[in-house]
């Protein structure tokens, strides 16, 4: 049903309901006054009957009161005219020229009075047939008029709502053509009523809209351009293709990347196909990086947007691979530079630990060289202490031992093992650790060593972490040397869940907890000037963390003094790189 059938009919009903009750309290009212009007015609005419009468009803003039009667009766719109006496009988009656059975009869009595009594009774009827029709004639000419106004109003409300659809029309049309993108549209504007002003707004929302819409596309077009040159620009190749894996962009350096690999990229060319192009090309892949026979290394990055367009990317890293080939080429170096540099620091003290057995050793010799004398000549019975050659013997062995622990230890250092990953027996380890730096810790802290059976062997570069151990172990008998007095050195191995924790522990003056978090920094040093370098601690962490995979932490225990604690796993965790 339409907005102008709708106001019509609500006009309509309006306007009827409205014109119902009117008209039915017009006749109502109509009705209820002339019914008034005959009740006091009726009784004026009784009463005056009765003033007429009373001689006649004094008198029993029958001939009198008939004549009066019939007189009475002759008026319009009398039914009947009667006098009765007391006893209730008539006296004279006649009817009047209004009887029809059909109408309403109003009656109205009278009575006669003489000297204080009643002598008969006055009764007058008049008839509603005149009133009946009257109100049927003022019923049906009030329809009339109701009709025509209905008519009226209908034809009104017709044209007045046909022109306020006519209008909504429009500017519902305006907005459909609108809400399609039709930016041009426009309604136009009649009269100045609230509607105008609508399509007044409407006009000037669609011209903004126009005008916010020209500055948007002009401003996506800018940052197409925009975006479009700059991947034309990237070193990095990229390529796009739509759903159906056709390439429907592809910059230069895409287009470079797949000519040096002796395809092309053509109005046939796919993803797939150029994906296929480049694993042909791939001669090693290790941690997403692609090694190509041009010689090149490549990242490539592969999405899907939600369209099912695919993008790839391909990013030469060649020269990041390069740098970090030579970078952990220097870091070798540096290592075994340092494993050096340890070796140097110690080497007083280890020529002293070589020279004691070997002096010991020698006076064995020349003790063993006499006795061997005495007993070929014979002379076995003089005061040589002929039973001290077993003690003599067995300590040269062990002498000849300590000297073979300490090359054996000192071989482990200085050889450049860093590429040979070995499981780590974490209890020679700490052996041959506590062996090189004897002399640096003997007289200063005594020295225990904790390393249980059923240790767990993370692969590692046994020569690094024995290195790293070294230099933890000579930062503790620094620390204790620093404070004075003698101290404990405690180095200790545990399994830490399917990893292997080795830790240092000394109860020297600790880490102030301002330094602890510049502890591992390159450069950076407790110790006296001359006596550090601040290398030691960053190169053990850079060893355990980037060689290994593992962890090294700096603790305080509540007893006071420094533990340093490295977590080797038990699955390699790092890549490392090989030994040139």
């Amino acid at each position: 049903m339409s907005i102008r059938l709708k106001t019509l009919l609500g006009i309509a009903a309006i306007e009827i309901a409205l014109l119902a009750v009117l008209i039915a309290n017009g006749i109502g009212f109509l009705r209820a006054s002339s019914e008034d009007l005959i009740r006091a015609r009726a009784q004026a005419t009784a009463e005056l009957i009765a003033a007429t009468a009373v001689d006649a009803a004094v008198a029993l003039d029958l001939g009198a009161l008939e004549t009066l009667v019939r007189a009475s009766a002759a008026l319009p719109a009398t039914a009947h005219v009667r006098i009765l006496d007391r006893s209730g009988r008539t006296l004279a009656q006649a009817d009047g020229p209004s009887t029809g059975v059909d109408a309403e009869i109003l009656r109205h009595a009278a009575e006669i009075r003489a000297a204080g009594r009643v002598f008969a009774t006055v009764e007058v009827g008049l008839s509603t047939e005149d009133l009946a029709a009257s109100v049927a004639r003022a019923q049906t000419r009030m329809g009339w008029i109701a009709g025509v106004e209905v008519a009226l109003v209908a034809i009104f409300g017709l044209a007045l709502g046909t022109a306020f659809v006519n209008r909504l029309r429009d500017l519902a049309h305006g907005a459909a053509r609108l809400a399609a993108g039709d930016l041009s549209v426009r309604v136009v504007p009649h009269g100045r009523d609230e509607l105008a002003r609508t399509a007044h707004a409407f006009n000037a929302m669609a011209e903004k809209l126009a005008r916010t819409l020209e500055r948007v596309e002009s401003a996506r077009a800018k940052a197409e351009t925009r975006l479009a040159e700059a991947i034309e620009e990237l070193p990095h190749a990229v390529a796009m293709g739509d759903a159906d894996g056709r390439i429907v962009f592809a910059n230069p350096s895409f287009v470079t990347t797949i000519r040096r690999l002796g395809a092309d990229v053509d109005a046939r060319a796919t993803i797939e196909g150029m994906d296929g192009v480049l694993a042909a090309a791939t001669v090693a892949e290790s941690d997403g990086v692609s090694r190509l026979t041009d010689g090149r290394s490549i990242v490539v990055h592969k999405r899907g947007l939600s369209g099912g367009e695919a993008i790839r990317v391909h990013t030469d890293v060649t020269p990041l691979v390069t740098a970090a080939e030579r970078n952990g080429q220097l870091e070798r170096e540096m290592a075994q530079v340092r494993r050096l540099e340890t070796l140097g620091s110690l080497a007083g003290g280890i020529a002293h630990e070589i020279n004691t057995p070997i002096q010991f050793v020698g006076d064995n010799l020349r003790f063993l060289e006499e006795g061997l004398t005495h007993l070929v000549a014979a002379k076995a019975g003089d005061d040589f202490p002929v039973e001290e050659i077993p003690a003599a013997l067995r300590q040269s062995r062990e002498g000849v031992e300590r000297i073979a622990r300490i090359v054996s230890a000192i071989k482990s250092m200085a050889e450049p093992t860093a590429g040979v990953t070995v499981a780590l027996d974490a209890r020679a380890a700490m052996g041959q650790a506590v062996d090189v730096t004897a002399n640096v810790w003997r007289g200063i802290a005594a020295m225990e060593v904790d390393a249980p059976d059923g240790l767990p062997m993370p692969p590692t570069r046994a020569g690094e972490i024995e290195q790293v151990l070294v230099g933890l172990i000579v930062n503790a008998a620094h620390a204790i040397e620093g404070r004075g007095g003698a101290g404990t050195i405690r180095i200790s191995a545990r399994a830490h869940g399917e990893d292997l924790e080795i830790a240092v522990r000394d109860d020297g003056p600790g880490v102030p907890p301002a330094l602890r978090s510049r502890i591992f920094d390159p450069f950076f040093t407790t110790k006296s000037p001359g006596k550090g370098t601040g290398q030691g601690l960053a190169v053990a962490r850079a060893v355990v963390e980037a060689h290994h995979g593992g962890t090294l932490v700096l603790r305080s225990p509540p007893e006071g003094g420094a533990e340093f604690a490295m977590i080797l796993p038990a699955r390699r965790r790092a890549t490392v790189g090989v030994a040139a």
